[in-house]
C-alpha cells in the first residue's frame, strides 16, 4: 500500500528547553538523516536533550520513535511574563 505525503516529523528538544521541528520528506525506501548542532548554536542550546520522530503518511502517524527521556512539556501561564518578586 502506498501513502501520499510520506515524511518524518522530527521534534528536537535542547537542554535549554528550546525546541525545533523539522519535516523531512521521504523519497527512498532506506537512508539516513543527520542533524548537526555546531559551534555557537551548540553553546546557545547547551546540546540536545531528547527527540521524537513521527513517520507521517496521508496526514496520520504511521509509526513513532521516542528517545527514552522524551515527554511532552507542560507549560503553565505565559512564559514571556516575568515571575513576581
Amino acid at each position: 500500500m502506498g501513502y501520499n505525503d510520506l515524511h518524518l516529523n522530527v521534534r528536537i528538544r535542547f537542554r535549554n528547553l528550546e525546541e525545533v521541528e523539522l519535516d523531512i520528506p521521504i523519497e527512498k525506501t532506506c537512508g539516513s538523516y543527520m542533524y548537526t548542532l555546531l559551534n555557537e548554536r551548540y553553546f546557545e542550546t547547551e546540546g540536545i536533550l531528547t527527540y521524537k520522530v513521527d513517520l507521517m503518511g496521508d496526514g496520520q502517524i504511521l509509526e513513532e520513535w521516542r528517545h527514552q527521556l522524551w515527554h511532552e512539556l507542560i507549560k503553565i501561564g505565559d512564559q514571556s511574563e516575568s515571575s513576581p518578586p
